[in-house]
């Protein structure tokens, strides 16, 4: 009989051991999966704030494409950065100042940056220019 209660209770240890690390390992793989997603979101937010940031730029013209793809950026940010204040706060400064608002975007720009964890910022020098080129027909 004790042959048979050591083998009951290692069956049950070794059984609730294994069902606790199998949990452990779920929740900390989604935990890593949803912090990378995450991230991703982030950097992939960044990369469209500064593609379309040429829509804000005097004497260009912005096709209603162009504004559209800009405006969505921006409506993505307080759902992805709500939870860092500051760039909650340069998005309010951004979003409240009256156009050209240029300095604030440089601001919203490094602020998002920063948050996205993206190494080496933004050089102003680089992020205030916008370059472009204005469409021209070609003659054939």
């Amino acid at each position: 009989m004790d042959g048979f209660w050591g083998g009951v209770v290692g069956g049950l240890v070794s059984g609730l051991l294994a069902s606790a690390g199998a949990m452990w390992a779920y929740f900390h793989g989604y935990i890593s999966i949803e912090k990378i997603e995450r991230r991703r979101a982030k950097v992939s937010l960044v990369d469209d704030l500064i593609a379309y940031r040429f829509v804000l730029q005097d004497n260009f013209p912005v096709s209603e494409l162009d504004a559209h793809a800009f405006n969505k950026a921006l409506s993505r940010v307080p759902y992805v950065f709500s939870d860092e204040p500051e760039v909650m706060n340069a998005f309010d400064e951004f979003t409240s100042a009256p156009p050209p608002n240029g300095a604030k975007l440089i601001t919203l720009l490094r602020t998002v940056t920063q948050s996205a964890g993206l190494k080496g910022g933004l050089q102003e020098r680089y992020v205030s220019k916008a370059y472009s080129v204005l469409p021209y027909q070609r003659s054939l």
